[in-house]
């Protein structure tokens, strides 16, 4: 059943008890997400009678209250990944959640105010060490958009995670200034878990320690939409022992080519790269990362104002990319995108996005032929490059395509599908 679309496997499903039965394997339900917000109050009901697996489960919008103890009871042991998103949750239910969440490999706590607004969750270390017995299987760590966060609860979050791989502080304000840090840290006296740890800033000084402490472990850090410098990443990117495979920097105003350059040279096993609305960076930042990131897969580009045709010419080294977005980049031409993934036939790539460049009907011609194993193309906005006969092209080469983006392309007509 696992080659069935969703549809058909429901459908299969009430054929008979042995289809049923069928229907329920574990591997089946591995990649479902059960999304449940604003009220829980039906969704507890319908569970309360489901003997559907749960292993990835999002809350949004939620007040999780004790009164759904039944409900943590059965399902968080199950549990694989779960993400509380702007919820009204109270330390206790928090602590007493997670304590039921035996095989958790991803915990999200994402714009939760009113859970980290006082600074006492987690605050005794019974419950620490409760948890991290708990979670020994939790990976990932995403603690985006959280305005209180500070030194002390981030200590007490990252100490629960002993196996800690991934890390992401994504629209997180943390403080890269050192003048700041001496403000907060007079004596010098930060230390990671220690309680001398501040209750009232996030500073990456703080951060920087967790990731010295874990850098055999540490593989994926995300700091987007946050004031990270040259400076910071530089000195991320030099921790002894630190091997990372994806970096997420989108929205970063203060990096500029220094920074990038830095992590470029010492992190050469990197696979995922995200510079997306990095506007500082310019043509010397992708021809670094085009000669020593052989390994990458994915790299997102998209608003960078100051990456052109020279350094994209280069993309031909990247052989093992799968996934890369060029979005808005507006000194990118057809020229540059055909030197530098036109060369050859390239198997490899899977998804490209080119939304809003300047492009004509040769080049999507020419990206057609030459990128046959693409499943996704974005030309939204290519006013000038979809025409009936560039998306001809794309029907005849692409046969692998499963999402083809075409907004305010109207220059095509119907007859190009025919």
């Amino acid at each position: 059943m696992e080659f069935l679309p969703l549809s058909d496997r429901i459908s299969s499903a009430q054929v008979c008890q042995q289809w049923y039965d069928a229907s329920r394997e574990l591997k089946l339900h591995r990649r479902e997400v059960v999304i449940l917000q604003d009220d829980m109050t039906q969704a507890v009901k319908v569970f309360h009678n489901s003997y559907h697996p749960v292993l990835h489960l999002v809350l949004k919008d939620l007040e999780l209250g004790n009164k759904l103890s039944t409900f943590w009871d059965r399902f968080c042991p199950q549990l694989l990944s779960l993400a509380i998103q702007c919820c009204d949750v109270s330390e206790r239910t928090f602590f007493e959640v997670l304590s039921k969440c035996y095989h958790l490999e991803l915990l999200q706590v994402s714009g939760c105010r009113e859970l980290l607004m006082s600074g006492r969750v987690l605050e005794t270390p019974r419950d620490v060490a409760v948890l991290r017995k708990t979670l020994v299987k939790l990976r990932e760590l995403s603690l985006d958009s959280n305005r209180y966060l500070s030194d002390a609860l981030f200590n007490r979050f990252v100490a629960i995670a002993p196996n800690l791989d991934c890390l992401s502080l994504t629209g997180c304000q943390i403080s890269f200034h050192s003048g700041l840090c001496r403000k907060f840290y007079p004596d010098d006296s930060a230390r990671l878990g220690s309680v001398m740890a501040s209750e009232s800033v996030l500073t990456f000084n703080n951060i920087l320690q967790l990731i010295v402490h874990q850098a055999r472990k540490l593989k994926k850090l995300k700091f987007g939409h946050t004031l990270m410098d040259n400076l910071a990443l530089t000195r991320i990117s030099e921790v002894p022992g630190l091997h990372l495979t994806v970096v997420h920097l989108q929205n970063c105003d203060q990096l500029n080519n220094t920074g990038v350059l830095a992590l470029a040279q010492r992190q050469k096993g990197l696979r995922e790269l995200d510079l997306s609305m990095c506007t500082r960076i310019t043509d010397l930042s992708l021809l670094e990362v085009c000669n020593n990131l052989k390994s990458l897969s994915v790299l997102k580009l998209r608003s960078c104002r100051g990456i052109s045709n020279i350094g994209v010419s280069q993309l031909h080294r990247l052989t093992s990319l799968t996934e890369l977005d060029l979005s808005q980049c507006e000194l990118v031409t057809g020229e540059g995108l055909e030197d530098g993934l036109c060369s050859r036939t390239n198997t490899t790539l899977e998804h490209l996005r080119l939304t809003a460049l300047n492009l004509d009907e040769r080049t999507v011609c020419r990206l057609a032929e030459c990128l046959p194993n693409l499943t996704l193309f974005d030309l939204g906005f290519c006013f000038n490059a979809v025409t009936d006969r560039s998306i001809q092209a794309i029907c005849r080469h692409q046969v692998l395509l499963r999402k083809l983006i075409l907004t305010s392309c109207d220059k095509a007509s119907i007859t190009s599908l025919t």
